[in-house]
């Protein structure tokens, strides 16, 4: 039992060692331009062995937007659970959204780019039946949230638990995005640092579901 624990915990460093030196790969130039032979030149492994644990390119990547997922799924809980108020928690969880966003980019855009088809269901390898395993349990600690809002009055009522997750998700994907991409002209526009821009982002999208709204009625 012993030599199994050590021969697992050998393989999980090494399966680690591959995807941190194809995520940084992936971040220099780009997922279609890196090659198993550079993945295999910065790890210092052979295509063999690489082979031993992933069984290719795509597999190295998706074992990445697992881990973000992972991560993500680990944050999130700790986001809430750190303290009992709603919008405390909400910022909490949007805090491991930027990180998410920051740390796992490329798990970030595949998540938010990705199409669910029939087939997926069927054929899916089980790593992308890992990635939507995840993404559910995401989505449930999510619902949950929500409905823990209602329950103390400060969520409206009338909101479905399970579509708000999606909007509320696609919303601070896409804010967290768009600062990335206009940083310099919004610090230009406004005067006010990205961070203090984005907090601002955050309490609007949350506003269109709260009893009371924090910036006041429209």
């Amino acid at each position: 039992m012993q030599k199994e624990n050590k021969r697992a915990r050998v393989a999980e460093l090494h399966r680690q060692i591959v995807m941190d030196c194809a995520k940084g790969l992936f971040l220099e130039k780009g997922y279609e331009a890196t090659s198993m032979e550079e993945i295999c030149e910065v790890s210092t492994y052979s295509r063999r062995t690489i082979y031993k644990y992933f069984k290719n390119k795509e597999d190295i990547y998706l074992h990445l937007v697992y881990q973000g997922l992972e991560n993500l799924h680990q944050e999130i809980k700790l986001a809430i659970n750190s303290t009992p108020y709603f919008m405390a928690q909400y910022r909490a969880v949007c805090n491991a959204m930027k990180a998410y966003y920051q740390n796992h980019p490329h798990s970030f855009q595949a998540v938010n780019q990705r199409k669910s088809t029939a087939a997926d269901q069927v054929v899916a390898p089980q790593i992308l039946s890992d990635i939507s395993t995840i993404g559910e349990e995401i989505n449930l600690v999510l619902i949950s949230y929500i409905e823990a809002g209602i329950k103390v009055h400060v969520v409206l009522d009338t909101i479905h638990p399970r579509q708000t997750v999606y909007v509320l998700w696609s919303s601070i994907s896409a804010l967290l995005e768009m600062a990335e991409n206009k940083e310099e002209h919004i610090k230009k526009q406004f005067g006010i640092s990205i961070d203090d821009f984005l907090q601002y982002g955050f309490d609007q999208i949350i506003d269109s579901i709260l009893e009371e709204r924090i910036h006041g009625a429209a």
